[in-house]
């Protein structure tokens, strides 16, 4: 027995549903129909006939990131480059996109930004809370990280991650899992099993901490597969099994 399906309680409570459980979106770019300038993708989109699958959600991740570029690519240079929340926002799809050079030169600015604002060197119209600055930093070296990855920068993108781990706010368990998850990543492909052990367990405890039991479970499949890596098969059996009937007990 499935039981009903719908759209996620974060989509519910932004209005982004409509009578039929899901959320209603425009199939060439996947904005809401209901809220402009939302875009919704993945399972919780009603974009009949594609199936609800990752491979769809991929798809759609590149349409969608597409879309905003083409949004800001109409806004003022000027206006973007002066704003550290649009640079990074901008830097972010452009990554999406695999424009490199691009996305390296958005968050140079962004952090040039960030430095005229500690220093008070901006009209007071420019100037962010504590919190939005802390965010932002947090968010430009999540992205410098990728970056270096995907410049095969692997030390590089290992500085990052780790920075964006120190800047994150302790109770944000989701970003610190993430970037927990990328240097897993990289320190496993310079060979280093045991750290790659460290990191990845610890991004799926930040998961299961954020209330997010998929990124829980998918990551478990990674924990096992470095510790059969290792030689450790009982142990990667006691991983699947014991995150099972976390997985159980929920139900």
């Amino acid at each position: 027995m499935i039981p009903p399906q719908k759209a996620g309680k974060l989509a519910h409570l932004a209005g982004l549903v409509d009578a039929s459980g899901w959320c209603p979106v425009d199939a060439r770019t996947f904005e809401s129909s209901l809220i402009p300038g939302v875009h919704v993708i993945g399972d919780a989109c009603n974009a009949v006939p594609m199936p609800k699958s990752a491979i769809a959600a991929n798809s759609q991740a590149k349409v969608c990131a597409a879309a905003v570029i083409d949004w800001m690519k109409r806004l003022p240079e000027a206006m973007v480059r002066a704003s550290p929340s649009l640079s990074t926002g901008y830097a972010w799809e452009l990554l999406n996109q695999g424009e490199l050079e691009a996305a390296e030169s958005h968050l140079r600015d962004a952090e040039q930004r960030l430095t005229l604002i500690r220093r008070g060197d901006v009209p007071s119209a420019s100037v962010i809370g504590e919190e939005q600055m802390g965010a932002l930093q947090v968010d430009i070296a999540s992205a410098r990280a990728y970056l270096a990855q995907s410049q095969d920068d692997l030390p590089g993108a290992l500085v990052y991650a780790q920075r964006a781990i120190d800047l994150c706010p302790p109770d944000d368990h989701l970003a610190r899992a993430l970037m927990e998850a990328l240097a897993g990543l990289v320190v496993m492909a310079n060979g280093d099993l045991a750290g790659a052990y460290r990191s990845m367990t610890a991004a799926q405890r930040g998961v299961q901490q954020a209330g997010n039991v998929r990124f829980a479970i998918g990551m478990t499949y990674s924990v096992a597969d470095i510790q059969i890596a290792q030689g450790r098969l009982r142990g990667a059996i006691r991983t699947v099994d014991k995150q099972k009937c976390t997985w159980l007990g929920r139900q």
